[in-house]
This record gives C-alpha cells, structure tokens and sequence, in this order.
C-alpha cells in the first residue's frame, strides 16, 4: 500500500535526484561484491502508485523541507549494536528503519520514491559468511535476517548492509543518483560478540507443533505423525549431549500414569520454511482420551554409571490434554448445530449466526481450534461451500464472480476464501496450570456460536461498483455491467440450506486431514 509521508531531502542531494541521468535497473540482477554480498533482497514489489510527472522541477522540490527521515538518513538502528557483547545466541541482525521498506513512499504528491537493500551480509571473524534469508515486519519499517543456527559460544561476528533508492518517472523506476552521478546508496556495519548458547530448546523457537503446549482438545487418532517445526537449527544442542554418552528420546507421562519413551527424528529443512523439525508417531504415544499428558524431549545415559550432572534431563517438554473424541469427524457427529439467524452487528452491518454445542460432554472448541490473534494457524477453517450454495450460484455468482462483462473491465475477481467467519466461545480455553497439576479439569462451557459475516462479498461488491460506475461515465456499457449497477448491494439471503466446508488443517504444513460440510439453515 502506498504510503504518503510529508518529508524532504537536503537540496544537494535533492537537485542530484532531479537532474542526475537515471539507469533502469528494474530488469537486471544486482551486481554482488565477492567480499560482501551473501543476500539481496528479492522481495517481489508491488506497483500501487498513481501516475507522476516525467520532470519535477526543482522550483518544487526545494520547498520541501529538510529534518526529515531521508534527510538524516533511512537506518535508524543496526542491530545488534556495533561493539555490543554477550548477543543473546538467538538474536537476529535486523535493521530498523525510518520509513517502509519496498513501499512506495509519495512526497506531497509531487514525487514517488522506494528504497530497497541492495546488498547484506553476515560474517564470522574469520571471514566465513552465513548466509539466510529476510523477513519484515508488518509495518515494512524492520527487516530481519534469518539465520540457520544461533550463533557460536563468543564468536565474534560482523553485519553490513547497503540501502537503494530509486525514485518513479513516468511508469519506470530509476536508481536515484547523488551529485557526482555515482548511484546513491546509504550504508551501515556493525560488530558484536555472541554470548553463550543455551542447553535447551527455547519455546519462542517453536513455530508450530501437535499436540502443542496447553492443548485443551487434541484428537489422537487425527494424524499420524506428531511434529514440531523450529526456526534455528538446533543440531549443536542434540550433538554435544550425544558426544558426552546419551541419547535423546521423547518421553510421554500420563497424570498419574507411567512413563513411555518413544524415538524421534530430527532433520534439518531443505525447502526454505524453518532451519530443523522434529518428528515421532503418535501410534507409539498411545494415546488415550480425556488424559492430560506431559511430553518432553529427554537426555538419556547409554551407560547410568557414567551419568553427568550438567546434562539436563528435560531438554523440552510440554502439558496437553487430549479431546473427549479421536477425531474431528467423530466430534462433530457429537455436535448440534442450531438455525441460521440474521441479526444486526452494527449499522449497515449484518451477520448470519449459529450456535455448535458439543453433546454429551462439557468439552467446548479450543483456542488451537480457531486461534482468534492468528486464524491462519487455526486446526479448524471453515468456508462457504460454493459449488453447493444455491445462493451463491443463483445470486452472487452471476451478479460479480462469473459476470464477464464485469470482470473484463475490473478483472478476474475471485470468491473470498477463509475470511468471512468468526468463532466466538472459544476463546481462552487452554490447559490451565491447576489442571497441570492436579489432573481434575475446570467446568467449562459446550456452547460456542460460529459466525459467518458478508463483510467480504459486501467489500468486494462496493469496490467494484466504485469502478463501473466511473467507468459508466465515461464509456458504454454492456448488459452484464448494467445489470450489476441496478443493484446498490449484494443479493440479500434466499431461504434454504447454506452449506459450509469445514477443514481440519495442520498447523505449519498445511495437510488437511479431513473434510467436512456443515449445513446452515436459514428461514425468514
């Protein structure tokens, strides 16, 4: 999304970005120095920006005042900080910045600038360079580099990175020049030394898992194979304990029960997602149902004579407990679903509710069920069903998603996708620490409601029609679009069944395990 900042640059530099002759690089590889570049930042670009002027004159540009963000500079910090010791081993270099990085950024309308990092690279006192990969912030104002592995005990180690502008003439964008004509780039480095790594696993480093800690409902007999994804590489961690004589092993208690250790695998990634994953059966668990469980990956002496007490046992370990039911086909046949009932959310809002109520038991949803910070993360996702919905087919699909007139003028819109529900009543149920304890669960409520809102079909209907009805004013328009325009909102809802898919996807890998349709009914 463009970005509108009202800021200037110092005049010399200003009448350089003018007038200096500008080479088109958009097209060509940035050029990597043998002793400096490991990474460039290949983060595709969106052009969003409206059209600019071919010239700025610079009667306009020198109006602009100075003491801003590019004036003093686009870094604002370098981390970590030249000179800094004992770096935390799992601290990524990152670079914070004083506008958005590969955003486009207008100055007063007049002109459109971006800045990119053209080079990046992290080394070893000795020279050795790690290489990695980049991630920003949702703001775009910070950009990590994501190392395989921690750092090494006291390593001592140094950053640089090397920031491009580029300014928008016309539809081109040009690496900016200073005054003597060179390509204008800003430039930091820093050096830091690590401090000492952890004999551990650092649960912040666990990107996803099943089960995964303070599970409230998980179904045992859903998948197979249990997992945790990591994002540092953790060889050196299972190696030094291994050269020492133990091995490691995952080790299942049940409360109040005995104690099973079952065999991993660890492996490194190779696909870009994640440095290293974990791996064991869940068949080998033998899990039961209705039982809180402490998991932990554990140290084991290959010879209990030569047992060293500065070996940890527990290297990571978790508490869970598993549903009432083995499966999500087996809970929701054990779930009513009540009516689909229309009510006001807020003005010119509405939304179609129904309320789930697992039977039997008190065991409601999860919050790894449907994770309301992350609802990408979420086990349960849950679409309308649209190759079965009357509604759709019969009202929305001929009006926007199958309307080729209007799609020639506004382009291929597809239907919204796993963003038009919410579950409500889920929320906040996790293992508890006295549960943990005491192995005795908390009452909780069955009763959840699981609403579907039309925000998204509203959206995509009023952008649209902002479009056409533009165009309309200009040029003629086809039956299709004059059809669409008689309309001043989506199709109001239609009597009937409203199917629903309901998926159950694992967290990380994105494998659903089951499909399911739900049927919402909907009466006046």
């Amino acid at each position: 999304m463009k970005k509108i900042i009202k800021f200037g640059l110092i005049a010399t530099v200003l009448a350089a970005f003018a007038f200096a002759g500008c080479k088109n690089d958009d097209d060509e590889e940035l050029k990597k120095e043998d002793d400096k570049t490991v990474v460039s930042d290949t983060t595709n670009i969106t052009d969003t920006t409206p059209q600019v002027p071919d010239t700025i004159g610079m009667a306009e540009l020198v109006q602009i005042k100075v003491g801003t963000p590019f004036s003093k500079g686009v870094i604002d910090k370098f981390l970590p900080a030249d000179k800094s010791t004992s770096v935390d081993v799992f601290d990524k270099p990152q670079v914070v910045f004083n506008v958005p990085l590969n955003t486009d950024t207008a100055f007063d309308w007049k002109s459109v600038y971006r800045i990119s990092i053209a080079e990046f690279t992290l080394k070893k006192a000795d020279g050795t360079q790690i290489n990695g990969t980049f991630s920003s912030s949702s703001d775009s104002l910070t950009s990590f580099f994501n190392m395989p592995e921690p750092y090494e005990n006291g390593a001592s180690y140094s950053a640089y990175v090397k920031i491009k502008f580029e300014q928008k003439v016309g539809n081109v964008w040009q690496i900016i020049k200073d005054e003597n004509g060179n390509d204008y780039f800003e430039e930091q480095t820093t050096e830091f030394t690590a401090g000492e790594r952890r004999f551990a696993f650092d649960p912040k480093h666990i990107l996803y898992a099943y089960p995964a800690d303070r599970q409230y409902a998980f179904l045992p007999k859903e998948y197979q194979t249990a997992y945790m994804i990591l994002d540092f590489d953790y060889s050196y961690l299972l190696n030094q304990y291994k050269e020492k004589g133990y091995e490691q092993k995952i080790r299942i208690t049940p409360f109040g029960g005995e104690t099973t250790t079952v065999d991993f695998t660890y492996t490194t990634a190779t696909n870009g997602f994640g440095s290293a994953e974990i791996d064991y059966s869940i068949a080998d668990l033998r899990l039961d149902t209705n039982v809180i469980y402490h998991l932990a990956i554990v140290n084991i002496a290959k010879d209990s004579s030569q047992t060293d007490a500065s070996v940890p046992y527990e290297i990571y370990a978790i508490d869970f407990r598993t549903s009432y039911y083995n499966t999500i086909s087996e809970k929701m046949d054990n779930t009513s679903i009540g009516g689909l009932v229309k009510y006001k959310q807020y003005h010119m809002k509405s939304s179609w509710v129904i309320g789930i109520k697992t039977d039997t038991f008190f065991e409601s949803f999860d919050d790894y069920d449907y994770n309301k910070k992350e609802p990408s993360r979420s086990l349960i996702h849950v679409n309308l069903d649209y190759d079965n919905c009357e509604w759709y087919k019969e009202k929305m699909a001929p009006l926007i998603y199958e309307n080729a007139d209007v799609q020639s003028i506004v382009g291929d819109c597809m239907p919204p996708a796993y963003v038009h529900y919410y579950i409500y009543g889920a929320q906040g149920v996790t293992l508890t620490d006295e549960e943990v304890k005491t192995g005795k669960l908390e009452g909780r409520s069955n009763w959840m409601t699981y609403n579907w809102y039309l925000d998204s079909f509203e959206k995509d209907f009023k952008e649209i029609r902002n479009i056409l009805v533009k165009y309309s004013e200009k040029s003629p328009v086809r039956k299709g679009v004059e059809e669409f325009l008689k309309h001043g909102n989506i199709p109001s809802l239609t009597e009937g069944k409203y199917p629903m898919k309901l998926e159950y996807v694992l967290p990380g890998k994105k494998i659903v395990t089951t499909t399911l349709i739900v049927d919402m009914e909907y009466r006046e």
